[in-house]
């Protein structure tokens, strides 16, 4: 199993799933350098092996954006929610006068400005997360999405971990973890 498509510059367009039975457009998606991770793993859990191919579409300073395709073992996408919604309906991430301020759930936690070692006039009105995003998939076979949460333009504090499950036949958001950098 591999990946092929049309080389323009630094980005791969025209990308195509090819095995030794079959070849699946992956229409819409592309690469930037040569950054596409293939695995087969059961994420479903019916024993069945699926494709997960990882992309990277953008990269630059404080920028990793990767995205996801799963494909079933007939080739057929499964589709696999958006963190971002998820993270947003059960997360927040703000910036008082002495703190960054992040709660997941029912869990807050508070971070003092001066121990970030950042001057505070370089740091966001509001921090954000999502400008670094990778995909992974732990030792139990479970599709985990991390989003950085970022307060200054090369400044980080940690990350939201999204872990997926497999719920009507696609891959749904569920738990959230706070990952601090210490």
């Amino acid at each position: 199993m591999k990946i092929v498509g049309t080389k323009q510059g630094n980005i791969f367009t025209s990308l195509k799933l090819v095995t030794s039975h079959s070849e699946k457009s992956l229409e819409g998606f592309h690469a930037i350098n040569r950054d596409i991770l293939l695995e087969s793993v059961d994420l479903t859990g019916d024993g069945q092996k699926e494709v997960v191919i990882e992309t990277t579409t953008g990269t630059g300073t404080g920028i990793q954006d990767k995205h996801i395709q799963v494909l079933n073992k007939d080739l057929a996408f499964i589709h696999v929610e958006d963190p971002t919604p998820h993270l947003l309906s059960h997360t927040s991430v703000a910036k008082t006068d002495h703190n960054i301020a992040i709660q997941v759930n029912d869990h807050k936690v508070e971070i003092p400005l001066e121990s970030l070692g950042i001057q505070e006039d370089h740091l966001f009105e509001k921090p954000v997360f999502g400008n670094i995003t990778y995909y992974d998939i732990d030792d139990n076979h479970h599709l985990k999405v991390t989003k950085a949460i970022q307060v200054s333009p090369a400044g980080f504090i940690g990350d939201f971990t999204v872990t997926y499950k497999f719920e009507n036949d696609y891959l749904k958001a569920d738990e959230i973890r706070l990952n601090l950098d210490e």
